[in-house]
């Protein structure tokens, strides 16, 4: 399956599964619950951090809207490699200790993309090498780990340039962003804002969330 495809797959399964989830039981079902308006274009983690503590999100609305987003522009951008097919029922484990008082940490329910050089049993970890490729490791990076302490999801794995720039340099440096796995990653930015204008600027793909204020 190419990574796009499989992304389009994730965006059909949350749909399915928020329909199944309609019929469920309260005990039992995500929790679900009508749309709230909230957008997470231009978001900021403060933003998300007081929908989720005043009730206007959920994190499993978050998560949906990340991975629509993501099956819908992958194509595009090109910034993921991997999806964590767990991010939904994490985000759901993480709503029910919302709802019970208990809070993990700073980034509780909020996901969270990493470098495909980061260690994850969730996903696969090649640095963009064909040596690794569908490598998963056996165990997490301290970064992983203390990001799912403090609360996160690891929603995907995001492109890089082939084992960070590591194996190679001057005078024949590795292209910027390219791997053997997945081939050049990060496109324009301005393609998921509408604007396309010649000499736009263009961004790297989204690496991970800050854990600051």
């Amino acid at each position: 399956m190419t990574r796009t495809a499989f992304l389009s797959s994730v965006a059909a399964l949350i749909v399915l599964i928020g329909a199944s989830g309609a019929g469920q039981s309260r005990s039992s079902a995500p929790l679900l619950r009508h749309d709230t308006g909230f957008r997470i274009v231009e978001a900021s983690l403060a933003d998300i951090r007081a929908a989720l503590a005043d009730g206007r999100l959920t994190s499993h609305e978050l998560v949906t809207q990340y991975l629509v987003r993501m099956a819908t522009y992958e194509d595009r951008l090109r910034a993921a490699l991997f999806v964590n097919p767990h991010a939904l029922e994490e985000a759901d484990q993480l709503d029910r200790e919302r709802a019970q008082g208990r809070l993990r940490g700073p980034l509780h329910g909020i996901p969270v993309a990493l470098k495909d050089n980061i260690h994850t049993t969730s996903m696969p970890t090649t640095g963009g090498a064909l040596a690794f490729a569908g490598y998963t490791p056996p165990y997490d990076a301290t970064l992983t780990n203390n990001l799912r302490d403090a609360g996160a999801i690891i929603i995907a794995k995001t492109g890089l340039t082939e084992l960070a720039n590591w194996v190679a340099g001057a005078p024949t440096p590795m292209p910027g962003n390219y791997t053997a796995v997945a081939g050049f990653a990060g496109k324009k930015w301005p393609l998921i804002r509408g604007d396309c204008a010649p000499g736009a600027p263009t961004r790297n793909p989204f690496r991970v969330t800050q854990t600051g204020s």
